[in-house]
This record gives C-alpha cells, sequence and structure tokens, in this order.
C-alpha cells in the first residue's frame, strides 16, 4: 500500500509509465480535426467517379457560431456551427461543370477555441 497526498493506493504492480494528458490529447486532435484534419478527410474520400459523373472536394468553411457560448449554457443548448464544404460536380458526357456548396452538418464547438470555432480551408 502507498500513500500519496489523500489518495492510497492498493496496488500491487507499480505503474511503468505515467498517465498521459488526456485531455490535451483530446484538445490536440481536436485542432488537428478544424485545420488541416478536414481537408485531409476529404481529400482521401474524392474524387468519387462514376461512368458518367466525377464529383470533386473543393474546400470547406466552418462558420461563426449562431449564438455565443454563455447563451447557450444558460439556456441548456450545444454551442455549434455550421460546416459547409463546396463540391464540383463533373458530367462526363456533355462536359457541364457544377460547383456547389453543402451544409455537412451543425457540430458542436469546443469551449477551447471560440469564438469563431476553428478555422476555414
Amino acid at each position: 500500500m502507498r500513500v500519496a497526498g489523500d489518495i492510497i493506493d492498493f496496488t500491487k504492480i507499480k505503474s511503468s509509465y505515467a498517465m498521459p494528458d488526456l485531455l490535451q490529447l483530446q484538445k490536440t486532435s481536436y485542432d488537428w480535426l478544424l485545420g488541416l484534419g478536414l481537408a485531409q478527410i476529404f481529400a482521401r474520400v474524392f474524387p468519387i467517379d462514376t461512368a458518367k459523373l466525377r464529383i470533386e472536394y473543393v474546400n470547406h468553411d466552418i462558420e461563426q457560431p449562431a449564438k455565443l457560448m454563455e447563451n447557450c449554457r444558460k439556456a441548456g443548448l450545444s454551442f455549434e456551427a455550421m460546416v459547409r464544404a463546396n463540391f464540383r460536380l463533373i458530367n462526363k458526357e456533355t462536359g457541364e461543370i457544377r460547383e456547389q456548396p453543402l451544409i455537412i452538418t451543425l457540430r458542436e464547438c469546443s469551449p477551447s477555441t471560440p469564438p469563431n470555432c476553428g478555422s476555414s480551408m
């Protein structure tokens, strides 16, 4: 039995490594997703080709949250922002090219990234 401060440890095996900072790990992962992550994920999936059509990822943007974080906390709402992505549709038969933004999702924002909830690509 080891005593460290107010914590009594009853384990028989001593820890062989330090516990990682799990909160920092989550923040790092979240920052990657907002920075290069979404673009890298879209680049892996697109372009999508069929016999007649091709869909290409162009870029994405994370919009400003519609409500302030403090107001969301008071009302018990999620603090979120809209993710829009631009895609290009190419009709291989006619050569017609259409580019259009699509709303991908409303996603929750981390309290560590307000007020803009991330960056745009």
